[in-house]
């Protein structure tokens, strides 16, 4: 591998792993929402692969932290349309439909139903009823 080559390689692999930081961070919403899309955004748009993954719990703790006020209607909002669309973020396995219905009902609460505490309790009982069937069928087996 030539000088060039390896320096290529080098970049590539640094802004992957930035990409990987950032939508962990995304997942997490655990900085300023608008601070990691900026900078996700320098990285492009593109990939050709799955570098995160959005499960439950990540989930429940936006939905937790807006049942105490940490986060508005309006981060959730924000949050979840920047997750909606990325080619980058997968779901969890055996879950997607789920995932990928609560992002879409938080994402666009004008296409379906504004959050509320309600809601937001409805979907944590939800997918902590999902846990509590995934532990017992693991227990069975």
């Amino acid at each position: 591998m030539s000088i060039v080559q390896n320096h290529q390689y080098q970049q590539i692999a640094q802004e992957n792993t930035r990409r990987s930081q950032l939508l962990e961070s995304l997942l997490a919403c655990d900085r300023n929402l608008e601070n990691i899309l900026l900078a996700l955004n320098k990285l492009g748009w593109d990939s050709e692969e799955s570098i995160a993954v959005l499960n439950r719990q990540h989930i429940i703790s936006i939905l937790n932290r807006y049942l105490n006020t940490e986060l508005s209607c309006l981060a959730v909002e924000n949050w979840a349309n920047a997750v909606e669309c990325r080619e980058d973020i997968s779901y969890e396995e055996n879950f997607e439909t789920i995932i990928d219905r609560v992002i879409q009902e938080l994402a666009n609460p004008l296409l379906y139903r504004p959050l509320s505490h309600t809601i937001a309790r409805e979907w944590c009982d939800s997918f902590l009823e999902l846990d509590r069937v995934d532990s017992e069928r693991s227990l069975s087996s």
